[in-house]
C-alpha cells in the first residue's frame, strides 16, 4: 500500500485535501500535516533559492517525508533536499504552478511533479467581470461617495453624477488566453463585450474572437485584463511605454501576477488621467511594511489576491491530485505531468 503525506497549509488546510482524498483510504495510507502559518526561514540552499511563494521549512518537511512514497503538498516548499527522500517516487501540488516545488531537482532525481492546471480558472474569471461591471459603471466610486455623505440618494435624479458605460459599447482586451481567459470569454460574450485577445502561445482561437498583437490591443480596448503567466521573460512588461498605448481614460485589471506590471508607471497613469481606473487583486510588496502606493489611489478597486479564492477552487484541485494518485498507483499516463522528462532521468 502506498503511503501518502499530505501536507496542508493556512490557505489549503488538510481538511480540504481529505475531505476528496478520503475517498481512497481503502487503497492507500494517508497521513496528514498542517503548516500552521506562512512564516518562512531565509533560504540557505540554492534549492530553497529556486523556490517562490512557499510556506513551511524544506528542512523539516523533509524530516516528515522519510518513510513515504507520496507528497500531496499546495504550498510547502519542496527543495532538492526534500525531493531526495529515500522512497519518494512523486509529488502532486495542488496549484497552477508549482513555483513552490524545485522542478529542476526533481527531474534529475526522476520524480515526477504534478499540478492542478486550471482549478482556480472559473473563480477568477468571475472577479475579472465583477471588476469590468464595477469600473465601467462606477460603482466603487458612487458607493464610497454615498457612505462618505457627498452623495445624498434622495433623488430618482442622483445617478446623473455616475453615468457609466454598457458592455455591449465596448471591448474588452485579454492579454493572455490559457484557462483563465477561455473562462473570461464565455463570461464576457453574453454580456454582448466585443472580445480582442494577445497570447502569443496560444494555437487556437474560438471564432468571433480577433487575435491581434499586443499594441493593437492596447490602443483599441477599453479594458485590458491581465491572464498571463509570469515568467523570466515578462516581468514588468506592462509598462509606461505600454500604459501610453492605451485609449485615454481606458481602465486596467490585473488578477494574474504583480510583477507583470510596473506598478510605478501604472500609478503615473494614473495619476496622470491617462488611465480612468483600475481593478487589481495583487500588490507587489513594499519594503518596510510600508503601504503600497496604488492603495491609496481612490481610481484604484483592490483586493487581496481573492481570484482563487473560491470553496470550489480547493475541490477541484484536490480532484486533480486524487487523479494524479490513482493514475500512478495504476500505471496509466499521469495527469497534470509538469515534467514529462523525468522519465529520462530515471533511465540513466
Amino acid at each position: 500500500m502506498l503511503k501518502v503525506l499530505v501536507i496542508g497549509d493556512p490557505y489549503f488546510d488538510t481538511k480540504n485535501f481529505e475531505q476528496v482524498l478520503s475517498n481512497l483510504e481503502s487503497k492507500f495510507s494517508f497521513t496528514y500535516f498542517q503548516i500552521p502559518d506562512t512564516k518562512i526561514d531565509l533560504p540557505v540552499t540554492e534549492s530553497e533559492k529556486r523556490l517562490r511563494e512557499y510556506a513551511g521549512n524544506p528542512k523539516e518537511i523533509a524530516k516528515l517525508a522519510k518513510g513515504f512514497d507520496i507528497l500531496v503538498v499546495h504550498g510547502a516548499g519542496i527543495s532538492e533536499e526534500v525531493l531526495a527522500t529515500p522512497g519518494l517516487r512523486m509529488v502532486c501540488c495542488a496549484r497552477g504552478g508549482p513555483v513552490n516545488v524545485d522542478s529542476e531537482a526533481a527531474t534529475k532525481l526522476g520524480i515526477p511533479i504534478t499540478n492542478s492546471p486550471g482549478k482556480n480558472a472559473a473563480a477568477v474569471a468571475d472577479l475579472t467581470i465583477a471588476f469590468s461591471l464595477i469600473l465601467l459603471r462606477g460603482i466603487f466610486s458612487s458607493s464610497k461617495d454615498l457612505i462618505s455623505g457627498k452623495s445624498t440618494s434622495e433623488s430618482v435624479f442622483d445617478g446623473k453624477n455616475y453615468f457609466g458605460v454598457e458592455p455591449k459599447t465596448q471591448t474588452l482586451g485579454l492579454v493572455g488566453f490559457g484557462n483563465v481567459g477561455k473562462e473570461v470569454l464565455a463570461r464576457a460574450r453574453p454580456l454582448g463585450f466585443e472580445i480582442l485577445t494577445y497570447d502569443p502561445f496560444a494555437k487556437e482561437f474560438p471564432s468571433g474572437v480577433e487575435s491581434v498583437g499586443l499594441n493593437e490591443l492596447l490602443d483599441r480596448s477599453n479594458l485590458v485584463s491581465l491572464h498571463a503567466r509570469l515568467t523570466k521573460d515578462n516581468l514588468h512588461f506592462i509598462d509606461q511605454s505600454k500604459f501610453n498605448l492605451m485609449k485615454d481614460g481606458a481602465f486596467f485589471i490585473n488578477s494574474a501576477r504583480e510583477q507583470l506590471v510596473n506598478e510605478s508607471d501604472l500609478l503615473v497613469a494614473l495619476n496622470s488621467n491617462k488611465l480612468g481606473g483600475a481593478a487589481l487583486d495583487v500588490f507587489e510588496l513594499m519594503p518596510n511594511s510600508e503601504v503600497n502606493p496604488l492603495l491609496k489611489s481612490p481610481k484604484v478597486i483592490a483586493t487581496p489576491h481573492i481570484g482563487g479564492a473560491t470553496t470550489e477552487t480547493l475541490v477541484r484541485g484536490a480532484h486533480m491530485v486524487s487523479e494524479s494518485i490513482r493514475a500512478f498507483a495504476t500505471g496509466k499516463p499521469i495527469p497534470y505531468l509538469t515534467n514529462p522528462d523525468f522519465q529520462k532521468a530515471r533511465l540513466k
